[in-house]
C-alpha cells in the first residue's frame, strides 16, 4: 500500500504510465473553443542546492519562496488557497507550507 507522508511509508512502487499536459494561451483556446479545465495564473521553481532538506525535498524556505512567489505573480492573497499539492513520494518526508 503506498503511504505518502506516512510513518508507514517505505518507497516509491514502480510502474509504467504516461501523462502530457497541454497549455496554451487562454485567448486562443477560448476562440478556438476549446475546453478549458484550469488557468495557470502564476508559478514558482525552488532549487535550493545545499539548502535543501534531502535529495528529493526541497527545504522550507525554498519551499516558502516559490510559493510565495507563485500567489505574487497570480495575485492572489493566500487565504484564497483551498488546494495545494505536494511532493509525496512516498517517503517519510513531509510537507511543509509557509507563506512570509
Amino acid at each position: 500500500m503506498i503511504r505518502p507522508f506516512d510513518t508507514s511509508a517505505n518507497g516509491t512502487v514502480f510502474g509504467d504510465a504516461v501523462g502530457a499536459v497541454v497549455l496554451r494561451r487562454l485567448d486562443e483556446a477560448l476562440a478556438d473553443g476549446d475546453t478549458v479545465y484550469g488557468v495557470l495564473k502564476g508559478w514558482g521553481v525552488s532549487n535550493d542546492g545545499r539548502d535543501k532538506a534531502g535529495y528529493a525535498a526541497p527545504s522550507s524556505l525554498g519551499q516558502a519562496r516559490a510559493i510565495s512567489e507563485a500567489l505574487i505573480m497570480a495575485k492572489v492573497p493566500p487565504s484564497s488557497l483551498s488546494y495545494v499539492e505536494c511532493h509525496g513520494e512516498e517517503r517519510i518526508l513531509g510537507c511543509l507550507l509557509l507563506i512570509p
